[in-house]
């Protein structure tokens, strides 16, 4: 089963324990957003699927947690300050997830092939149940994040022209 589809069933086994609004945020061109809205409309959880979205900053900043994999997204929910729990789902991510969570910023769940509804069930709980912890990643990922790399980018470019 892909992640998305083992974290809703895991937010639907958390739920239990946990009483939680998921937003459930997948690419316009996701696949499988059909199949994810049937699951979300079978389980027992608080959930809504949204396909593209154009406010990515007002959505984080409603998240208490954030699910995320572990692409460029994780940069974004660090500078927000929002406490993450990252299933990597490419090689490219690893190093991203391991760095985020060094830094405090975030925890890894595990890689997405090896990881199970139940895992992420009680990776959710016990991060719901540990303000220490959420407030610490809060601080520390705008900590690692400033918001200036495309300035710098853009610096290196034109020096390097």
């Amino acid at each position: 089963m892909n992640a998305t589809g083992k974290t809703l069933e895991a937010l639907a086994m958390a739920n239990n324990d946990v009483e939680f609004k998921s937003m459930i945020i997948v690419g316009e061109s996701n696949p499988r957003k059909k199949e994810l809205q049937s699951l979300t409309d079978t389980l027992p959880i608080n959930a809504t699927i949204i396909s593209d979205a154009k406010n990515m900053r007002d959505l984080m900043s409603e998240a208490d947690i954030a699910i995320s994999a572990g692409g460029t997204t994780c940069w974004e929910l660090a500078y927000m300050g929002v406490p993450m729990l990252c299933i990597p789902t490419a090689d490219n991510q690893r190093d991203i997830v391991t760095v985020l969570e060094k830094n405090g910023a975030a925890q890894s769940i595990g890689w997405h092939i090896n990881v199970t509804p139940e895992d992420i069930a009680a990776a959710v709980r016990m991060l719901s149940a540990d303000l220490v912890s959420r407030t610490s990643m809060s601080e520390k990922g705008p900590q690692m994040v400033d918001g200036k790399g495309t300035k710098r980018i853009l610096e290196t470019l034109s020096g390097a022209l």
